[in-house]
């Protein structure tokens, strides 16, 4: 005899999974919440040394010691050695002081670690004066995107060996393959209005790229047999 599952159509089913759903999204806003707290944590070590090694005259090497010797302190109790947490260090003051309005929205709940690492790895490879207006930009892409799918390089769209301007206009976030196309074969791209991408094939036929299509859609149900007319 066959066992029958348990529908999900079941209450009790129902029940259970919405209560797993609701420990998992508590459980991420409390992750969120200590690991924001320990970036803070190591990008304060970071000053600190800054400060204490920075004295008038002193030479690279006192800062470089008096860095090494509080991240080995700090190592220590995170059980690691003080290489990588020198280097976390860094990559804390970068988060923290750098792209702020990411590290609020992250708290906040509108984006999550992996956004901000996305948003902080492209915004790098842009000129400083650029980065508050990139990272407000990025933030509402992300607001609404997985991170998965808001990574890629970022690539000027009229090309900067060319004479492309490095401003938001002339920017897209590309996949690797899509980058490399348009660097290294016969498509051409190019930006409209709102960072829709027109496409044109080495035969001449043009492709309109949108913003990504939501992670999650909701669909029409295909009518079926007996259903009443719509009114």
């Amino acid at each position: 005899m066959t066992e029958v599952m348990e529908s999900p159509d079941d209450e009790a089913y129902l029940a259970a999974a919405a209560g797993i759903v609701a420990d998992v999204e508590d459980i991420g806003v409390e992750f969120a919440r200590v690991k924001i707290r320990e970036l803070r944590a190591l990008a304060a070590v970071g000053r600190l040394a800054d400060a204490q090694g920075a004295p008038r005259n002193a030479r690279v090497q006192v800062h470089d010691m008096v860095l090494r010797s509080i991240s080995a302190e700090v190592a220590g109790v995170m059980r690691m050695t003080d290489r990588p947490v020198q280097r976390r260090i860094g990559e804390a003051r970068t988060i923290i002081e750098v792209f702020p309005a990411s590290v609020a929205a992250w708290e906040a709940g509108r984006i999550v670690q992996g956004h901000v690492k996305a948003i902080v790895d492209a915004g790098l490879n842009l000129p400083g004066e650029m980065w508050a207006q990139f990272e407000a930009i990025a933030i509402e892409r992300c607001d609404r995107q997985t991170p998965n799918r808001v990574r890629g390089e970022i690539d000027h769209t009229h090309g900067h060996a060319l004479g492309g301007k490095t401003a938001l206009s002339n920017l897209a976030h590309l996949c690797q393959r899509h980058h490399s196309m348009n660097q290294f074969t016969a498509w051409r791209v190019r930006q409209v209005q709102g960072g829709v991408l027109d496409w044109t094939s080495p035969l001449g036929r043009t492709y309109r790229e949108d913003a990504p299509t939501p992670a999650v859609a909701f669909m029409p149900a295909p009518a079926q047999p007996g259903d009443p007319a719509p009114s």
